[in-house]
């Protein structure tokens, strides 16, 4: 997964996914035994919380499209491609270690703003979300909406910031188009020579040239050789490699 990918998903959750605060949450549906384990085995899940709402029951009346995550197993688990319970790329550990295992880790403020996509902790390392720029956060908490959610970014007590950029794969580079395309004017059969001035052995196409094509990819390039060697047969082509094809 790129950063990227990661930063879609995140906010895919908040603004899209029916979602619960539920400690231990790794993403997992609400079934009537993922309820139970949940409320055994975690003492939050049976509390009333500081907003007075009763997490238990929350727990049990939530519809079986919602998905349980707490704060760090959020990250966690968009991180490992929404798989569930799993520890590849980031394994499950506390908020304080994930920290740990980024790059750049840097005090924040309300006037030290962190970077988009970075992992924000608070100051005792109890609470952490991912900044997606403008002023906001993506976290899984129980204030607001109970959930994940999009918050601001002031005024949450963010210390600490991270880059999570060894848990991520790397961008793909991105493709050059060739816009310089190199043909025979002596060509007397070839389409080309139509647009070409008499003598003209160089012609620099622009994207407003209607009869050049680019592809960003060898499969388009094949398909649409195909489609005009049939269309165009007196046609040639010029430049054509795994990164880009222009015909004229």
């Amino acid at each position: 997964m790129t950063k990227k990918d990661f930063i879609r998903r995140m906010i895919k959750h908040a603004k899209e996914d029916k979602t619960l605060y539920v400690m231990g949450g790794f993403g997992q549906n609400a079934t009537p035994a993922n309820k139970k384990y949940f409320i055994d085995h975690y003492g939050f899940n049976r509390c009333v919380d500081a907003y007075g709402r009763n997490r238990s029951e929350l727990i049990e009346n939530a519809t079986i499209d919602t998905l349980f995550y707490d704060c760090v197993c959020l990250i966690k688990s968009t991180i490992n491609g929404d798989k569930g319970y799993t520890t590849e790329p980031c394994p499950d550990i506390s908020i304080a270690a994930l920290l740990r295992a980024c790059n750049d880790v840097r005090e924040i403020s309300n006037t030290i703003l962190p970077r988009e996509g970075d992992l924000v902790v608070n100051a005792n390392y109890s609470h952490c979300g991912m900044y997606i720029g403008d002023g906001n956060v993506v976290e899984c908490t129980y204030k607001d909406k109970d959930g994940v959610q999009i918050t601001r970014y002031a005024g949450r007590g963010w210390k600490w910031a991270g880059d999570l950029e060894p848990f991520f794969d790397a961008e793909p580079a991105p493709v050059t188009k060739v816009w310089a395309v190199q043909v025979m004017a002596c060509k007397t059969k070839s389409n080309a020579k139509k647009y070409l001035r008499k003598g003209q052995a160089t012609f620099f196409v622009d994207d407003l040239y209607k009869n050049a094509y680019v592809f960003s990819n060898i499969g388009e390039c094949e398909n649409a050789i195909a489609d005009i060697r049939v269309k165009y047969p007196d046609a040639f082509i010029t430049n054509y490699n795994a990164d880009a094809l222009v015909i004229l």
